[in-house]
Formats: structure tokens, sequence, C-alpha cells
């Protein structure tokens, strides 16, 4: 037993030590195809690779033989390039007939000379045919079928998660023969600014939306009107990383632009932000929830909510329509609050939600079930922040009213839809949560834009509150629709994304890969996921 399992793990050492990946293909060249198409592949590993009796294959409806290789040493981190007559500098001519694509998956197939180890690459979908990949069973996720005169390539030479439409990217540049270019792209966080003793402190993220790193290091300018404020240096940031930057402002009053620049970053839209010091005057609270009829033994309670800029605790007061007042201090940290005359029978009702999230006040400004009026001051009442007021019409017991905002920016009041009836302590939403444990659910794939329904990204975070970044990505690797950006959330609750990309277009028919990463917002572990989601 002990030899054969160190024969085995020989075996499994010496496959990666001689890793063999398809890095370049390209299947549908400009013109005709006779003579022009060409395939690279590229040795990942550490040892070298005698490519004696390696097969290529190609597939259709079926895998077919397109090439056999005679006695070759390929180096680790060396290329071969096999192509036709007119392909220049190839090691190997020969005339292949790769399939274009366009209606059903297609396929390449290394096949190294035993058999025992193989590379494929699936392209273009649907997988009609069953193909196959190197787990052995039909595909599910494909790279993206190119345009012709592009090449299929690798994000980076030599990357293989074994996840096609991760690993490959349509390349309007080929380099045949050579080093694919590296595409990393890096974003910027929404920034912030708040007072620190007589300045204002400019913080911000630089993130690496990329599996890998850049060779290059990025430049940073912040600009304030036509003045250059500063110019920083970004040195090269680990994969699915980011680096804070913080910046002091002298002026009291600013407006800043926020440029960064790094080589051949495919993404320009999340490479620019602007923030200014006039924003933090309306960071305030606003009311958010009201559930002024609850059942039989339960208590009334309101929600509030304050935006990811808080700069100290504050203090507020809600009044309702005879005067009747209920004080409270929010938290330095943004998110939803629950305000309630008894914070541990809240917590006995509605036990999911954290304890940080519910203030007790009293006294306790009582909600009346025949219609009422709400007011949010600051502490001295000097400046009224918000308000609304409901019917009784309105009320239905054991649920609550929650804000929403229709599409013309109206605030409507309208009865919750959860199955709890109320959703303290998270967004609001017309869509019912599924009851999960999950960190992270999706729900509503596939997702049908015209008839107005949404995809749901449901979480159930470890830490309250936590930073996310969730973005979409076409499979081209494009990013259509960014539903985060180191944004601050609490620890349980939904975000959603209405099919639409940028310029409020209906995003086109087919797969999307939705890339979510998120953290505690005092830092430690990410936690990152990919799921795939379909819109028709």
């Amino acid at each position: 037993m002990k030899k054969i399992l160190l024969l085995l793990f020989s075996l499994y050492i010496g496959q990666i030590a001689a890793r063999v990946v398809i890095n370049e293909v390209c299947y549908d060249p400009e013109g005709t195809d006779e003579h022009k198409e060409w395939l690279e592949l590229y040795n990942a590993g550490t040892s070298d690779v005698d490519l004696a009796g390696s097969r290529i294959y190609y597939a259709g409806s079926s895998y077919q033989l397109a090439y056999s290789f005679s006695h070759f040493i390929l180096r680790p981190g060396r290329f071969v390039l096999l192509g036709g007559l007119d392909v220049p500098h190839t090691h190997f001519t020969c005339n292949l007939s790769f399939q274009n694509g366009g209606e059903a998956s297609d396929a390449i197939c290394f096949v190294n000379a035993d058999s025992s180890y193989t590379d494929t690459v699936i392209y273009d979908q649907p997988n009609t045919n069953n193909l196959p990949d190197d787990s052995g069973l039909p595909a599910v996720q494909f790279a993206p079928d190119v345009p012709s005169g592009y090449s299929l390539a690798r994000v980076a030479d030599g990357y293989d998660s074994d996840n096609c439409l991760v690993d490959f990217c349509a390349e309007a540049n080929p380099s045949p023969g050579t080093f694919n270019n590296r595409y990393v792209d890096y974003g910027l966080s929404s920034a912030r600014l708040e007072p620190y003793e007589d300045q204002q402190m400019l913080s911000f993220y630089v993130c690496n939306r990329s599996a890998f790193s850049s060779q290059d290091f990025a430049e940073l300018k912040i600009w304030q009107m036509d003045s250059l404020l500063q110019e920083l240096s970004i040195e090269p940031i680990l994969p699915w990383d980011s680096l804070l930057v913080q910046v002091l402002v002298e002026a009291e009053h600013v407006s800043l632009q926020i440029n960064l620049v790094l080589p051949h970053d495919p993404n320009s839209e999340n490479d620019h932000c602007q923030v200014s010091s006039i924003a933090l005057e309306l960071a305030e609270p606003i009311i958010n929830e009201v559930f002024a009829a609850p059942l039989s033994g339960k208590q009334e309670w309101l929600e509030v909510y304050q935006e990811a800029v808080p700069r100290t605790q504050g203090s507020y007061v809600i009044l309702d329509a005879v005067g009747n007042r209920s004080p409270f201090t929010l938290p330095a940290y943004p998110g939803y609050f629950v305000l309630c005359s008894d914070s541990q029978a809240f917590l006995q009702d509605f036990p999911d939600c954290p304890s940080s999230r519910v203030i007790q006040c009293s006294p306790w400004a009582s909600l009346n079930n025949s219609g009422d009026e709400l007011y949010l001051f600051c502490e001295d009442l000097s400046t009224l922040i918000d308000s609304m007021s409901y019917t009784a019409s309105q009320i239905q017991s054991g649920k609550s009213l929650e804000r929403h905002v229709d599409e013309q920016d109206n605030v409507i009041w309208k009865s919750s839809v959860n199955p709890l009836g109320a959703s303290p302590a998270q967004e609001n939403t017309m869509i019912h949560l599924p009851d999960q444990e999950q960190r992270l659910l999706l729900s509503g794939s596939p997702l049908n834009v015209h008839a107005a329904e949404s995809l749901v990204l449901s979480f159930s975070l470890p830490d309250d509150p936590s930073r996310v970044s969730c973005s979409v990505f076409d499979l081209a690797g494009r990013k259509v629709a960014s539903l985060a950006d180191n944004q601050s959330i609490p620890a349980r609750g939904y975000i959603s994304w209405d099919g639409r990309i940028a310029g409020g277009r209906i995003a086109p028919r087919g797969l999307y890969i939705i890339l979510w990463e998120s953290q505690a917002a005092g830092g430690g572990r990410i936690y990152r996921k990919q799921l795939s989601a379909v819109v028709q």
C-alpha cells in the first residue's frame, strides 16, 4: 500500500512539475481560415516536457484529432507555436481546422502522450453536444466566442483555474509564440472626507479586481480644480486585494478629483472618482421603517438609516404630531438602527437582529394606529432633518411601513412583504428574501429584465458592519455593473441587480459572472465568491 501511495504521489508531483496548457488560440482569423489558424502551448510547470506523442483535438459535435507531436522539448516558461503556412515563426506547420463557434460550444483539447493529463478550452455556448472539460463531465463554464481576427488568450500566461470563463479573454492584439498581454483591472472605491483635528482626511481604496498582480506601478493623482494636490506611485497590489490611501487636506471646503492610471487597465470607468466636503453636511439619518401596529403582546418601533459617511456619533430626537419626544444617539458607523422602548423585548421578537443595531429610547413617543406624523430633529430641535406621516388606511396589523423611492425619486411608504412582517436593521425590500443561513445566496436567475425582475444576492455575514465590493461581468470579462464598491453594510440583508448596464440599458441575453468580496469593516480575512446568472 505504501508503494502504491508513493507512486500516486510521484505521478501527482510530476504533473505539477510539467504542466502544459493551451495558452492562446486563433480559430477565426480575418478572411478565410485556411493556412491562418494557430495554437500556442505554454509550459507552466517547473520541468522540461517532451511533447512526443502528445495530441491536439478539436470538437464541434465531437472530438477529432487535429495534430500529433513528434519529438520536441518544451522548457518551463517557454512557448511552442503550431499553425498554417501563412502563420510566421511556427515551430510546427500544419493546417488546423478549428470550429468558429456561433451557435453552440466548440472545444480544443491538449492530451499528453500517455493520456494522463489534458488541458481543454471550451468556447461559446450553449453546450448542446455535452462536450466534456478536464473534469470529464459536460462543461458548464465557457470562454467567450471571439470576433474574427481576435485570439482567445489566457488572462495571464499559464494562469489556469480550470474555469474557461475566468481563464480566457477575447484578445484584440494576438501574440502568437510570445507573452500574452496581461490586463489587470484596478479600481477606486468611493472616497470620503472626514474631519481630522483642524484639517480633513481624504480616505479611499485602490483595489485590484483581478486574479493576478500587475507588473507595472500605477500612477495616482489628486486634483483640486486645476491644482495638483498629491501625486503617488502605487506598487503592484496582490490579487483581489486593496490598498488604503489617506491624504490630509487643509482646505475647509474642498472638491477633489482622483485619477488612477495603470498601464493596460481594460476598464477605465472605475479609475476616477470625485468627493466634496460639502457632502458631509448631507450625511444625516432618515426615517426608514415604522412599525406602528404590532400584534398583541408585541411592541411598536421605528427604524432610522444613516449613510456610510458618519463623522462622529450624533444625538437626535423623534417628535410625533402632538410633540411627544424620543431622544436617541446613533453610533459613528453606518447602517440601519431600530428605536424602541424595550430593547430586550425587541430582540426576543426579532432574535436575528444584531443587538448593536437596537437603541432603547426613554421616554418613548407612541405611534398612533389612527395615523400620525413623525419628525426627526437634531438634538437641540434647531434643524428638521426628516419627516413622514401615515394614515389609518396604510396600517396593517403585524406589518411595518417601509420607505421606498420610485423612479421619479418620490418617497413612498408601503407595507412590508417580508415573511416576518418587517425588516428591522435590514434594507427595505419588495422582494421575499429566502430563509437561509448561507453566507451568500443568489436568487432570481434566470432574470427577465422586461418583466421588471431583479437578481437578489442575500447575505448573512459574520461581522456587523462589513465592507463589500460586488460587480457583474460579461463573458468577455468586461464589467457591466457595479453593485457595491467597498461599501459598508450590516451583517444581514441583500444587494440586487435589475439587469441594467451603463446608461440604463438592458443587459443583452446571456450568462453573466458576479464577483463578491467582503470582510469585516475593521479588517481581517477576506471572503470571496464567484456566481453565475442568466439574463433572458
